[in-house]
């Protein structure tokens, strides 16, 4: 049977069994730490062993790895480096120190992390790898307690082992690159929606601090910006099943979106103060024009959207047009998004090729690591890379559809899937690869452990039956 989820008290009681008797802000904190070692002492040792096993191997890989620290950096690190080093230097979020060009593409959240670590190592890249590495084990919490939810402990252990043997959250929690963090604050803020939804819970507090992940996990990764409005559905939807009414659900809607409108709607009125633009991020006026409409050319009229990208920018460059660079930005995407209206029936090939290279292509696609490993050109080798990843996603399905069968599990699966949706239906497009599966592989590996026991437990079935055969 479905393990539930740790009770809630109302009485803070210590381990030892004493009854602390406490009021106010005191009360709540006291409640708090009472609930986060009840949740901890929840988890079984052999849980912990495995996290700590998982730990060990990490930070030995990136140490390795790290003996050339030009290995833990990516085109798109330096960026993020930069930007952290002009916070350091200029206490400012500028493209680099010293340049006075506030950063616009690039969000606040992974640079300040990167800052943070900076300040205390000396500017290494090597702790901000490590750090990461251990960023990367942490996931396996949440990811255990909604595997322990949905089907029980043993697939939540086998969901710890399968994430601790994934060579993909390895090598990029590795690499100095927002996915790592995104991954750790989506799945939590994932976990604890799922506790909502589950319990039927209208708690402001709670709805709030959801909020807050939410905004944490869009400045590290502006991709997640739109995925709130899905959460706000699920609220709603929640509500309804429970009958909170209306007073109860829009009090829950202003906890969740209140944080969101601090802090996101915070850094869009910075945006257009300084850059001109009311956008959260220049990456998604980058995204519109240089990845969806080129991969739109390219696939109407053939050729190679790197070629077509190439040709985009050179007809709608940084000058065209003129004005601020907000504007410059803001025409962009105008003219991306047009270019993209035009031909929704490349736009959704292009969508639908990209998605099936982030969900299949393991560790990238095939091209891709025959070039960065020269590895030999041998079609079995070939073939293994570019389908490691089916039979991964034939156990997720057969998890989840075993998960569906309980309907109390229902509303839980239902918050699981919407991130995998929201982020293949938003993040498919010509550049994608596996890296952008790396968020949402913690979900794929507990439902994958759930499916495996389905398989295993079949398996065995017929076993018997052979033999008296």
């Amino acid at each position: 049977m479905p393990v539930t989820w740790p009770a809630a008290t109302s009485v803070a009681t210590i381990p030892a069994g004493t009854v602390v008797s406490v009021s106010g802000q005191d009360a709540a904190r006291q409640r708090m730490l009472v609930r986060s070692a009840r949740l901890v002492s929840s988890i079984p040792r052999s849980a912990w062993t495995l996290i700590a096993v998982m730990a060990v191997i990490r930070l030995g890989f990136t140490l390795i790895l790290g003996l050339d620290e030009a290995r833990l950096i990516e085109p798109d690190s330096n960026d993020y480096l930069l930007s952290a080093e002009a916070l350091l230097d200029d206490g400012r979020f500028w493209s680099s120190p010293g340049s006075g060009e506030p950063e616009f593409e690039r969000t606040p959240g992974y640079p300040l992390f990167i800052a943070a670590i900076f300040a205390l190592s000396g500017r290494s890249v090597l702790a901000v790898a490590l750090v990461q590495s251990v960023v990367s084990v942490l996931v396996a919490v949440p990811m255990f307690l909604l595997a322990r939810r949905l089907f029980n402990e043993r697939v939540g252990i086998i969901a710890i082992i399968l994430l601790l043997l994934d060579p993909l959250s390895m090598y990029f929690g590795s690499l100095v690159l927002t996915e790592t963090l995104a991954t750790l604050l989506i799945v939590a803020s994932t976990a604890l929606i799922a506790l909502l939804v589950d319990r039927g819970q209208a708690s402001m507090i709670r709805w709030s601090m959801v909020g807050l992940l939410l905004a944490a996990a869009t400045y590290v990764r502006p991709g997640q910006y739109y995925l709130p409005l899905l959460v706000v559905v699920l609220l709603i939807w929640t509500g309804r099943r429970y009958g909170w009414g209306i007073g109860r659900t829009v009090s829950a809607s202003v906890a969740l979106l209140l944080p969101l409108l601090l802090l996101v709607g915070g850094w869009q009125v910075r945006n257009a103060e300084q850059i001109g633009s009311s956008r959260f991020s220049g990456i998604e006026a980058v995204n519109m024009m240089k990845y969806r409409a080129a991969g739109v050319v390219a696939e109407r009229e053939g050729g190679d959207w790197r070629e077509v990208r190439r040709d985009l920018m050179d007809q709608y460059g940084p000058e065209f047009g003129g004005g601020s660079t907000g504007e410059y930005y803001d025409r962009m995407y105008d003219k991306g998004l047009e270019i993209v209206l035009e031909d929704p029936v490349s736009l959704l090939k292009v969508t639908a090729a990209g998605a099936w290279r982030s969900a299949v292509s393991f560790p990238a696609n095939s091209e891709g690591m025959f070039e960065r490993w020269n590895l030999p050109n041998l079609a079995p080798i070939q073939i293994f890379i570019d389908y490691a990843m089916v039979p991964v996603w034939l156990l997720g399905f057969t998890g989840l559809l075993r998960a569906w069968r309980t309907a109390v599990n229902r509303p839980v699966i239902l918050t699981l899937v919407i991130p995998v949706a929201y982020l293949f239906g938003l993040s498919s497009g010509p550049e994608s690869y596996a890296r952008f599966r790396v968020p949402i592989m913690p979900i794929l590996w507990l439902f994958a452990a759930g499916g495996l026991v389905v398989v295993a437990g079949a398996v065995r079935s017929r076993m018997p039956q052979r033999r008296r055969g």
